[in-house]
């Protein structure tokens, strides 16, 4: 299930009665377990095409498939339940809830699975987050540094049963240290899990670790080296 197909995908949008392009790959395949980072200009479709594969935008033409099943096949509400079970995503903005401690955002989308914490999987939280390097579980989200705050939503991507992450420029308001912090622990976890990795971003470093590299510009996919 970790695998991602694509075949004649296309989104468009209609504006004035007229088709606007956003989104055109023909083929695309990304084995389980590897990785792809896709860079660009800005309206150049990147998000579109993460949300796309992702499961979250319908596309107006063609079909994505995690390991053998067409996810677009699927009603929404299964479609859904797939993703919960299947993949991760880290967002740019970090989508943290304010008021709320470490821990508790990272616990938050077993509480939406199941009402209740496991102990185990509070146990797997802690664990990921003495790896992450935070210690502070029930500090508010709100007090953390942006470094902080994205190793908890990394922390909470990996939570659930994670093999197909999605990334939305996971460094792109962190300094240096910081960016290079994340990178390593992003694709050290992919690793360790055997996760596929999807991840949009501008940072060079970590488009460099990634196994494949895309550039999209005007809706349109090209391979770089």
């Amino acid at each position: 299930m970790n695998d991602i197909h694509v075949a004649g995908l296309r989104c468009a949008l209609r504006e004035n009665g007229q088709e606007r392009l956003l989104l055109a790959a023909d083929s695309l395949h990304l084995p389980a377990g590897s990785s792809l980072g896709v860079s660009g200009p800005s309206g150049g479709g990147k998000t579109t095409l993460l949300h796309t594969l992702a499961g979250l935008l319908p596309p107006t033409a063609g079909t994505v498939r995690w390991g053998g099943q067409d996810i677009y096949a699927l009603p929404e509400a299964r479609r859904d339940a797939l993703r919960a079970a299947t993949a991760g995503m880290i967002f740019q903005d970090f989508l943290l809830i304010p008021g709320m401690s470490v821990l508790q955002n990272v616990l938050l989308p077993q509480t939406f699975r199941t009402f209740y914490v496991p102990e185990a999987a509070r146990r797997r939280a802690l664990d990921l987050l003495r790896l992450l390097g935070l210690t502070a579980q029930h500090r508010p989200v709100e007090r953390l540094s942006r470094g902080e705050m994205q190793r908890v939503a990394l922390a909470r991507a990996f939570q659930g049963p994670c093999g197909i992450l999605f990334a939305d420029e996971p460094t792109a308001s962190l300094d240096a240290a910081n960016a290079a912090q994340v990178t390593d622990l992003l694709c050290g976890l992919c690793r360790e899990r055997k996760a596929t990795l999807v991840c949009i971003s501008h940072d060079v470093r970590l488009l460099r670790r990634m196994d494949q590299r895309l550039w999209l510009e005007y809706g349109q996919l090209r391979e770089v080296a």
